[in-house]
């Protein structure tokens, strides 16, 4: 249901990896969850508000990356939904930051031009991957969180501990 509402059509190659993202996001989710709750403002509706926002930036060392998140609330918060839109389009900026959306889409015959931006789209780094090191490099590491979620994504980082998770599954 949250998914629904994650906006991230205007990445590039949408929607070719809306289901890995998706698949990403859904097995991050509490930990992400948690993320949002840290931040959000106090009866702010269940929203981070611009005060919020400005010390998850801050406390994830993202604050340049600012207007790459797109536009928040009129009243400048984020609902979940927009909250994981915006991490999505942090990461595609982060991790490709001289992209810059062309309107290829609207050109219709083959042109030099076209080649050549092209050529320069391959080595985007895709949405997935952008998503990945954002949160593991970035998000996880710095953002407030509760002890307990912090713990349990540490835990599940090691080899030992996923292998005795794994054998306690029914």
């Amino acid at each position: 249901r949250v998914w629904a509402m994650v906006d991230v059509s205007g990445i590039h190659s949408y929607p070719l990896w809306e289901a890995d993202v998706y698949e990403l996001l859904r097995s991050y989710f509490r930990r992400l969850s948690d993320v949002f709750k840290s931040y959000s403002d106090a009866g702010a509706d269940g929203k981070v508000g611009p005060t919020g926002w400005a010390a998850f930036l801050r406390d994830c060392r993202l604050k340049e990356l600012r207007d790459a998140a797109g536009p928040a609330a009129d009243d400048g918060s984020f609902t979940l939904p927009a909250f994981l839109s915006a991490l999505c389009h942090i990461a595609f900026a982060r991790k490709n930051p001289r992209y810059e959306p062309n309107g290829m889409y609207e050109l219709y015959e083959p042109s030099a031009k076209l080649v050549a931006e092209s050529a320069s789209l391959t080595a985007c780094v895709q949405l997935p991957a952008c998503v990945t090191s954002l949160l593991t490099e970035a998000v996880f590491p710095t953002a407030k969180m509760s002890a307990s979620v912090r713990l349990w994504g540490q835990a599940q980082q090691t080899r030992e501990m996923r292998y005795l998770l794994a054998e306690l599954r029914p």
